[in-house]
């Protein structure tokens, strides 16, 4: 199933893109447009990719990967929740600055948020806060290095330096949090 339909793209640019910001931002500063996206579902998954120009990754189906912990719920994410949390991660990580907001990932090290895929995990904490978890990983040189099963299920790194980070993106306060690098070297 592929949606690229203008009447998504118009919700999320009239009634989601609206609502983002960040808790030190000016009331004056101009917000990202969503970007044109495709969606389809994942072979043998409920999972959805989603493709643009700025990042590729997968919806993670509230059934396919159970809550971390028991107080929280899954949910499935939607486009227009996804592209909230990109917008908060690029500000997060400096790519997109706001006012004098300085970028709450200065590890450095990392690569352009282009390079990297995403799985994104949708939770619900107790008092209806929603989280998305991403679990980004570098894309490699050669797009057939990369199994597809990236797709089906939670892809588990050890280590890997810049390649590989996971964060949470709260959408109710607009913030990053449980950024790590997997490798604290160079």
């Amino acid at each position: 199933m592929l949606t690229n339909s203008f009447s998504c793209y118009v919700f999320l640019v009239a009634c989601v893109l609206p609502l983002v910001g960040c808790q030190q931002a000016a009331p004056t500063q101009q917000l990202s447009t969503a970007p044109p996206y495709q969606l389809r579902f994942v072979p043998h998954s409920h999972n959805q990719l989603i493709e643009t120009t700025l990042f590729t990754g997968v919806l993670f189906n509230r059934t396919t990967e159970p809550a971390p912990r028991t107080f929280i719920e899954a949910f499935t994410p939607t486009p227009a929740e996804i592209f909230l949390a990109e917008t908060i991660l690029r500000r997060c990580v400096g790519e997109e600055p706001v006012g004098w907001q300085k970028p709450v990932v200065a590890l450095g090290g990392l690569f352009p948020l282009t390079q990297y895929y995403r799985q994104y995990f949708g939770y619900q904490t107790p008092d209806e806060h929603k989280i998305i978890w991403i679990n980004a990983f570098r894309r490699p040189e050669n797009s057939t290095d990369i199994p597809l099963a990236w797709q089906q299920r939670k892809r588990g790194v050890e280590d890997g330096g810049n390649n590989y980070f996971p964060v949470s993106i709260h959408l109710s306060t607009n913030e990053c949090t449980d950024f790590v690098r997997n490798s604290i070297s160079p």
